[in-house]
């Protein structure tokens, strides 16, 4: 994939249907025409691009409006191609170095918003046996047009520092906001108090003056509560002893077999073995057994991750799926079982399938 690696993301299922978890998850790629994110900038190469040669912020909106009290994730995978060190780009009359991007949320207007918000700096720019180069990561309160750095980190590691893609997003719950950023991988960095709006607000893309933003994707994902992550686990004795003594043939391990994925979107996070468990209805439970790379903490053995509900269509499944920071796949996704010993998991909007065959008894 050359130096724009992006966010490595695990296939793996979601521990129920999409309304049994109250949460709702919108993307915004090539693939959708960037969705509900704003177009008025132009598409290019699978990007979003938004050139802004003007003094002030440029903000590319979603077009869903969010509830004060509502609870939600939402981070981009974007680059600013206006972020090589020593160089000045337009800004209005002046032309600056090192512009700011990012992401915006709890947005009433452009003088009322919060922001993530990116920048890099060198210690000693033409000296280079003692220049550094970092990233500060600022959570930024703007009030009636003043903005206020409510807290900030530094990086040197686990980013890029130039022009690749860097994820970077909040998880926001009540009153406090979680900042997450990563190159390969979106990490939690921080957690802050913030004032939630009392109207409806919005989330979107961050153009600072000067800066050239690349948006990969977009994704938005809103939960009716703040935690919807699966609660039940099987444990290895209850699974091994339901499994001695089943006659269905598609209940017991799977281990993974290949995979035919889309590196420009997806990436294989660990080479997993789940379990199938028929519920009821010809529907399945599907556990986590092991094999996260990507993320481990997240998964303990015995999770539910998922769930297939069958079709008209012998051996074919509706399903719902979650990447590694537990954002969920929606659209047209589909699970194919072929003689009772390989399980396809189908994702056609990012062209690309993972598939597990049959661990024997």
């Amino acid at each position: 994939m050359g130096k724009n690696l992006i966010l490595s993301i695990i296939i793996v299922v979601l521990a129920a249907v999409l309304t049994e978890l109250n949460a709702r998850t919108t993307y915004a790629t090539i693939y959708n025409e960037f969705g509900t994110l704003s177009t008025s900038s132009p598409i290019k190469d699978g990007r979003l691009l938004a050139d802004n040669k003007s003094g002030e912020p440029l903000i590319n909106l979603d077009t869903m409006r969010l509830a004060p009290s509502q609870p939600y994730r939402f981070y981009a995978r974007v680059a600013n191609r206006h972020n090589t060190a020593g160089h000045r780009y337009r800004a209005g009359a002046d032309k600056i170095a090192n512009p700011e991007w990012g992401v915006v949320f709890h947005y009433i207007d452009e003088l009322n918003y919060h922001a993530v918000v990116l920048q890099c700096h060198n210690s000693a720019l033409h000296d280079d046996a003692t220049d550094r180069r970092t990233m500060s990561v600022s959570l930024v309160a703007v009030e009636d047009g003043v903005q206020v750095v409510l807290e900030q980190a530094t990086l040197e590691r686990g980013v890029s520092l130039e022009q690749e893609l860097n994820a970077v997003g909040v998880e926001v719950a009540g009153d406090a906001a979680t900042v997450m950023v990563g190159q390969h991988e979106l990490k939690p960095l921080f957690t802050s108090a913030v004032v939630p709006p009392r109207v409806a607000s919005r989330v979107g893309i961050y153009t600072g003056a000067g800066a050239l933003t690349s948006t990969e994707r977009a994704v938005l994902r809103v939960n009716s509560e703040p935690a919807a992550d699966a609660a039940v686990h099987y444990s290895r004795d209850e699974l091994d002893s339901r499994f001695a003594a089943s006659f269905n043939p598609l209940e017991g391990y799977w281990a993974y077999l290949d995979r035919d994925l889309e590196d420009k979107w997806l990436k294989l996070g660990g080479r997993y073995t789940i379990a199938l468990v028929e519920t009821s209805g010809g529907e399945y439970d599907i556990v986590y057994i092991a094999g996260a790379k990507v993320n481990p903490d997240r998964w303990d053995e015995g999770m539910i991750k998922g769930h297939l509900k069958p079709t008209i269509f012998t051996g074919v499944y509706t399903a719902t799926w979650v990447d590694a920071m537990g954002e969920m796949f929606v659209d047209d996704v589909q699970a194919t079982i072929e003689g009772a010993s390989i399980l396809t998991v189908k994702l056609p909007v990012y062209r690309s399938q993972l598939r597990f065959s049959r661990v024997m008894k």
